[in-house]
């Protein structure tokens, strides 16, 4: 009981579920104070951001974006590993957890069909690039470095297809098996495709679709589920705008 009673406090005291409080708080003062049209405003804008901060339909909208990709296909001519975040500090370079999990990911792939090993990703910002600290990692885990191929000029999902099509066109390849987070393989497969590739594999390196929930799913969270849907659909929504906008230029 204390377990489940700290968990239900946490929820309303962290991000989001602290804003739930704040406005809640607000809402029964201005009932109190029997404004009641401010109190349904504050009340109406706590309740939005708990339904929309849940686990539970956070888990709905990931399970959206993954639903397409349960089955694998991993037969392919090159296998490409999008970039995820890499950093540096004083002590080195760094991979984040979902750069570690697509590069852990296409370790199987790799001894399956024993294809080229594409690390599509260079530095955003001021961080390290992918495909640097990417190689090092597979050379450290086994992977002979003549079967890895860096690219590492792009900044986002579009320029890896770009980048990695000029490559794969320089070496022949006509169907890459592309490995990154499920949730992200919509955005990525529609990327390639709109690159030229008229084959695409692809394999998810981890899914983060549930079809359980508890108590826990329906309090307020941090909204990384939401998060995550937003960020894909806006990014298939201004690559299809892009698309347009260059398909009408070349009229």
């Amino acid at each position: 009981m204390p377990f489940i009673f700290k968990k239900i406090i946490s929820a309303f005291i962290l991000p989001c579920g602290l804003y739930v409080s704040l406005f809640f708080f607000v809402g029964f003062y201005f009932l109190v104070k029997k404004k009641i049209k401010i109190s349904v405003l504050f009340f109406s804008f706590g309740s939005f951001i708990w339904i929309l901060s849940s686990p539970f339909l956070g888990n709905i909208l990931i399970c959206s974006l993954e639903k397409e990709y349960y089955r694998e296909d991993i037969s392919g001519d090159a296998i490409v590993v999008l970039g995820g975040h890499a950093f540096s500090n004083e002590i080195g370079d760094f991979l984040s957890e979902d750069s570690l999990s697509r590069l852990a990911a296409s370790l199987p792939v790799y001894r399956k069909i024993k294809k080229t090993i594409i690390l599509s990703g260079g530095k955003v910002y001021s961080s390290a690039s992918f495909a640097d600290a990417g190689e090092k990692f597979l050379i450290d885990t086994g992977i002979n470095p003549k079967d890895i191929i860096k690219e590492n000029k792009s900044k986002d999902t579009f320029e890896n297809a770009l980048y990695v099509k000029e490559i794969c066109d320089l070496k022949k390849i006509k169907k890459p098996v592309i490995i990154t987070q499920a949730s992200h393989l919509k955005r990525a497969v529609y990327s390639f495709k709109k690159a030229g590739f008229e084959e695409v594999g692809y394999f998810a390196s981890s899914f983060s679709c549930s079809k359980k929930s508890d108590f826990m799913s329906f309090l307020p969270s941090s909204g990384l589920g939401f998060r995550i849907w937003l960020h894909e659909n806006l990014g298939l929504l201004s690559r299809n705008f892009f698309d347009i906008i260059s398909e009408k230029e070349k009229k």
